[in-house]
């Protein structure tokens, strides 16, 4: 353009002078001198260099100058930056209108600019954050994956301890009372026999001993179920008078023994039949008067039951045992109920015991809705305390066999009709103690070592019941049991009853589902198998004759205030044929 522009009045000039030239030849015929021309030429550059000026004046300079302030908006230059004349625009009001909007749009680039830089910065730093944080979880999921791991490990070896420690109590638990059976079973024989005072007496102190055994198994065996959390309250109507009546007069002996004076009372407010789970109150109303009558050498024990509160239908009650025996420090009362502890290490050696009762009974209260603890001081006796929740049940739904002491006691027992019996057990002892103990009521018994021999037994030979043992030889009594279930004909359906030392409760339902019709554990309570043996032959065909127990003779309105005493004495008696204590603790167990 510029080039253009310097050659426009030439351009002009040459036009000119021949434009001129052409007219004066057209008008005159003739050429035009020299001298006109030039000076006609010099007149078109001067008009060429008019049209020159005016060109670069109002086209190319303002167009020039709109281009470089573009290029300096572009560049990012201020307004103070430029380098340019804008003055040259005023005769352009369009360029000027197109250069403020360049302007505008620059600075809304750059404002637009910047924020996505903020913003790349931001990704930046989050992409950033994301690589950092995904790095962490990985290295947190690892963690979590090897601490799972670990868990899993720790699991399945608690677990493993776990089912270790179940199997070895069930066979230390099968191991020990197996012998014990004979042991206990062999004596209640000899006690059947005539013996003489002194005789009697020592074999009263043997079983005695085989019962404070029994009694150790026990506690052991209950504080696993309970932490296994195995432990489930059979909840049914019952009264509370009869079980704190049933206490005094079982644990009454031991209180004549130290001339200790043991009553018992009930507050009026409290239902006259309450359904809670009554073998489990029983058991912890035994431990603690037991306690108060081994820790008490004079004065006596006293049972009190309150009535507290009702919520709903729901009652709480409130029973203490207060005894004036040694009491127990402050120090000693904050490990009273953990296990295998007693106030005094001494105390062990003294007085005898586990250490488990009282944490037995804690687990117990919390089962029964309650709690348990205790008030004492030191040298001035101990009163201990438990609560439990109830409702309130009906004279119907109370059991036909309501005494405690009748449960237990097989005195006088008879037989109406004499049983064909097949003994299966390899040990020979529980062969001769089943035998002695059914053949006296004039049951016929065979006895074979296995559960191979019981089967052919029981499919050739005719029997009324079966009584199996668990663990044998060959083949065991839950494989017996399946194949006798399994015969084609009415044989399959003979009565078995399981006898068994593992006492876990999931053993004997696994026991039950091989096909046994119940079981009995052992050692074996005489009362407890006759009374499983009319139960599954659905016939009453062994009957007792009962002993009035003290409850039985106080008249039912009169058994919620009645007070009743072991009267002391100081002269030793000897233990009845069947002791009440340790019927207790074959119940218990």
């Amino acid at each position: 353009m510029r080039h253009f522009l310097s050659t426009i009045p030439w351009i002009t000039a040459v036009a000119t002078m021949l434009a001129t030239m052409l007219m004066y030849y057209h008008i005159h015929s003739t050429v035009l001198s020299y001298i006109p021309v030039l000076s006609v030429g010099v007149i078109g550059g001067l008009v060429g260099l008019g049209i020159q000026f005016i060109i670069k004046y109002f086209w190319i300079r303002p167009e020039a100058m709109f281009l470089e302030i573009i290029r300096a908006h572009i560049e990012g230059k201020q307004d103070d930056e430029l380098s340019v004349d804008e003055s040259a625009l005023r005769n352009r009001p369009d360029l000027i209108s197109a250069a403020e909007l360049v302007r505008n749009a620059v600075l809304e680039s750059e404002t637009l600019h910047i924020r996505i830089t903020g913003l790349e910065k931001n990704l930046q730093q989050v992409l950033q954050d994301k690589r950092r944080n995904e790095a962490i979880l990985k290295e947190q999921r690892e963690a979590f994956a090897k601490l799972a791991n670990e868990l899993s490990k720790a699991r399945d070896a608690a677990e493993t301890a776990n089912i270790a420690k179940s199997e070895f109590l069930a066979t230390m638990s099968h191991e020990i009372r197996t012998p014990l059976n004979g042991v206990i079973g062999m004596i209640d024989l000899l006690m059947d026999t005539g013996l003489d005072v002194s005789q009697r007496y020592f074999a009263e102190t043997l079983r005695q001993s085989g019962q404070s055994l029994l009694e150790v198994i026990n506690d052991i065996l209950d504080i696993s179920k309970l932490e296994a959390g195995k432990v489930e309250l059979e909840l049914q109507s019952t009264r509370l008078g009869w079980i704190m009546a049933d206490t005094v007069r079982f644990l009454e002996p031991k209180a004549k023994e130290k001339g200790l004076d043991v009553t018992w009372n009930a507050d009026p407010q409290i239902p006259l039949v309450i359904v809670s789970d009554p073998t489990r109150l029983r058991q912890v109303l035994f431990n603690l008067v037991g306690n108060a009558i081994k820790f008490t050498e004079s004065g006596g024990v006293k049972l009190h039951a309150e009535y507290v509160s009702q919520h709903g239908n729901e009652h709480k009650i409130k029973v203490s045992v207060k005894d004036t025996g040694i009491g127990i420090s402050e120090e000693a009362q904050n490990k009273l109920f953990q296990k295998f502890s007693q106030a005094d290490a001494s105390t062990t050696r003294r007085f005898g015991g586990t250490g488990l009762g009282l944490a037995i009974s804690k687990q117990l209260c919390l089962l029964l809705g309650g709690e348990i603890g205790v008030e004492s001081v030191e040298g001035e006796g101990a009163t201990f305390w438990f609560t439990l929740t109830c409702t309130e049940g009906t004279e119907a739904d109370l059991p036909e066999d309501k005494n405690f002491a009748q449960s237990l006691s097989a005195v006088g027992a008879v037989s109406t009709e004499s049983l064909k019996i097949l003994v299966a057990d390899d040990n020979i002892i529980n062969q001769r103690i089943l035998a002695n103990m059914l053949g006296k009521l004039g049951h016929e018994i065979e006895a074979v070592e296995n559960g191979a021999e019981a089967c052919i037994k029981a499919e050739s030979d005719h029997y009324d019941l079966i009584l199996m043992d668990v663990h044998m030889p060959v083949l065991g009594g839950i494989d017996a049991t399946k194949w006798i279930r399994a015969i084609d004909n009415d044989k399959a359906d003979l009565p078995i009853i399981g006898c068994t030392a593992d006492a876990f409760p999931e053993q004997l339902e696994k026991f039950r589902a091989s096909g046994m019709n119940d079981v009995v554990t052992k050692p074996i309570n005489k009362r407890e198998l006759l009374s499983v043996i009319n139960r599954v032959l659905k016939k009453e065909i062994h009957q007792f004759n009962e002993e009035m127990s003290v409850l039985e003779s106080i008249p039912v309105e009169q058994q919620k205030t009645t007070e009743i005493k072991a009267k002391p004495s100081m002269k030793t008696k000897m233990a009845p044929e069947s002791d009440p204590l340790d019927l207790l603790l074959d119940e218990l167990g």
